[in-house]
């Protein structure tokens, strides 16, 4: 199975329309990491987190429909966050991905007690379930971290799970009579505000303290969703159908100048200082 991601692709210039391209400063982040329905779960990981703002390289599309999609969060029982694509039309084999968080793990009693690779890694169910690694696949710089380990059995008087991974930190691991707290995410400011994503789920405890939640719509454990449209992890499970993690967001930035040649579908549109900013949260188009 294919891990969640958002492809952001190049235009071909080989049979598209000849007006000249333009740059594009963008942020990804792709969908966070659900958690299953099982007792005491681990948190799922951040959705991968990817830009070019502030200072970096940035993305050049051709003149044609781009196509952007924005993929759901994470559910059981896989939970690994949903894929979502730009420009992919057949005609862009090559582009730029952020990958969806991995999915936190069952309780070792069950299969799948250890959490799901992704952008952020899950984090392992009770009892000793692993967290899964962050980063996966590879990119430069990296897109996210992993998951923590549960306690270790036998713990007394509680078990901890795991906390999902976050893009600036990884998830903590669990305790005697605590779970750990989801990793932290970070901030961005293309949109003229800073906003913090792709934050990791905390892991459920069976009976001691829940993880919370990371910074950047990672959810607290004890069955709790990740935010919307920042790639926030899900929290652990407590005897609960599976917890949700939240759906990603691309925000495309240019300069306002470019403006007029530009026409978006299901997307907002802003201007801040010199640049127009087009930030999709649901399937949309970006075309000139």
């Amino acid at each position: 199975m294919s891990f969640g991601y958002q492809v952001l692709g190049f235009g071909s210039g080989d049979s598209g329309p000849t007006e000249d391209p333009i740059a594009f400063d963008y942020l990804m982040v792709a969908a966070g990491g659900g958690s299953p329905s099982a007792n005491q779960s681990g948190g799922g990981g951040g959705g991968g987190f990817r830009n070019s703002f502030p200072g970096g390289t940035k993305i050049t599309l051709d003149a044609m429909e781009n196509t952007i999609t924005v993929g759901g969060g994470g559910v059981g029982p896989d939970g690994r966050g949903g894929d979502s694509e730009a420009g992919a039309d057949g005609c862009n084999p090559t582009g730029i991905t952020s990958t969806g968080g991995g999915g936190g793990g069952k309780s070792s009693a069950t299969t799948g007690a250890n959490g799901q690779p992704g952008g952020s890694g899950g984090g392992g169910g009770i009892q000793s379930g692993s967290g899964g690694s962050g980063n996966t696949p590879p990119v430069a710089p990296p897109q996210g971290n992993g998951g923590g380990n549960a306690a270790g059995y036998p713990c007394n008087p509680a078990w901890g799970s795991g906390g999902g991974g976050g893009h600036s930190g990884g998830g903590g691991s669990g305790g005697a009579n605590s779970s750990g707290s989801g990793g932290g995410g970070s901030s961005n400011s293309i949109t003229g505000g800073s906003i913090t994503y792709a934050g990791g789920g905390g892991g459920a405890a069976q009976n001691g303290q829940n993880g919370s939640g990371g910074s950047g719509g990672g959810g607290p454990g004890g069955s709790t969703d990740g935010q919307a449209n920042t790639g926030g992890g899900a929290g652990g499970n407590h005897n609960s159908s599976g917890n949700t993690g939240g759906s990603g967001v691309t925000i495309m930035r240019c300069p306002t100048s470019s403006a007029p040649l530009i026409t978006v579908t299901n997307a907002t549109t802003t201007t801040t200082g010199c640049c127009t900013v087009y930030k999709f949260t649901s399937t949309g188009t970006l075309t000139f």
